[in-house]
């Protein structure tokens, strides 16, 4: 079974659906008819012909199947390709796919071809999931934010300066996959001049586990899930605006109300960094960033993954 395409469900109201194809060898079916006639010739011998007894369970017949058509009436595959649909419900709440140095959560579907006492074939595919979110709709409000962020600076020894940093973006929730839109303003009140500027999302994970005594550990974990850079040229003494535009990866895990219980918490911040060589400091900007699902109390399929176990998820740009 090869990877499926890409395509949202949601549990509840769609399903996931597979294909099974299993190819039988056609030494199997000579096998089948050197049976059906070594039964044949042993039948003439008798007078009378056995009694059929009711099938077993691995004997019924197919109600599907046309009886006059060629080939066995059971349920034993004869040679060449066959294909069996599945279809199944996503659970209401499920974890979102997630992967760190610490842990993981990874989902799969796997399909098996069995004989009378053997596997004869087995196929596993790896699936992404989107989680939902524990956060209430409605303390959900979109509303403009703006961070500001300032820093005295010296260079050439004797000589000081102030440099401002303004974000604003007119939401901060988002879904995964959505695009993000910001706006950095710098003022630089220096006489040097600033040449670049980064803008990362990083993903601060918050683990809760017990140690044999039943101690209570905490333990904060985080991950750049994408990162970049703005080459320009911030003169002194004067304000420049940057305009950055990226997109979230189509599976994050969501923000989540801090309920006692969970082992893992999730939240998001994107960090505006200028490093300043000629005073070898740097000033931040750190814009708390909330992440939520398309519509609360369901989890989405995003298709398939590949054979072997997720790894670590690469960095978007």
């Amino acid at each position: 079974m090869g990877p499926s395409t890409a395509s949202q469900l949601t549990p509840g109201s769609e399903d996931v659906s597979f294909g099974r194809e299993c190819t039988g060898e056609k030494a199997g079916q000579d096998s089948y008819s050197r049976k059906r006639e070594s039964q044949k010739s042993s039948a003439g011998q008798n007078l009378r012909s056995p009694r059929r007894t009711q099938p077993s369970a691995t004997e019924r017949k197919d109600p599907t199947r046309d009886p006059r058509a060629p080939g066995p009436l059971d349920n034993w595959l004869s040679a060449g390709s066959h294909i069996f649909d599945f279809h199944f419900n996503l659970p209401p709440k499920l974890p979102s796919t997630f992967v760190s140095k610490i842990g993981h959560v990874f989902y799969f579907v796997q399909a098996s071809c069995m004989g009378r006492e053997h596997v004869l074939g087995k196929k596993r595919v790896y699936l992404l999931v989107q989680g939902i979110s524990s956060l209430p709709g409605e303390t959900l409000f979109q509303n403009p934010l703006r961070v500001d962020a300032e820093k005295k600076v010296s260079y050439n020894c004797c000589s000081t300066g102030t440099i401002h940093l303004q974000i604003q973006m007119e939401k901060n929730i988002f879904t995964p996959g959505e695009r993000v839109v910001f706006t950095t303003e710098i003022t630089n009140r220096t006489s040097k001049c600033i040449k670049t500027v980064i803008f990362a999302l990083y993903a601060r994970v918050q683990y809760e586990g017990f140690t044999p005594s039943a101690e209570r550990r905490l333990r904060m974990d985080s991950s750049e899930l994408l990162r970049q850079e703005a080459n320009t040229q911030i003169t002194p003494f004067d304000t420049t605006k940057i305009v950055s535009t990226f997109n979230l990866p189509l599976v994050l895990s969501v923000n989540d109300s801090m309920q006692d219980g969970e082992i893992m918490h999730t939240r998001y911040e994107l960090v505006i960094t200028m490093h300043l060589p000629w005073s070898l400091s740097s000033i931040k900007a750190n814009v708390p960033i909330i992440i939520t699902s398309t519509s609360v109390g369901s989890a989405q399929s995003l298709g398939a993954r590949g054979e072997s176990e997720p790894g670590n998820q690469d960095p978007q740009n």
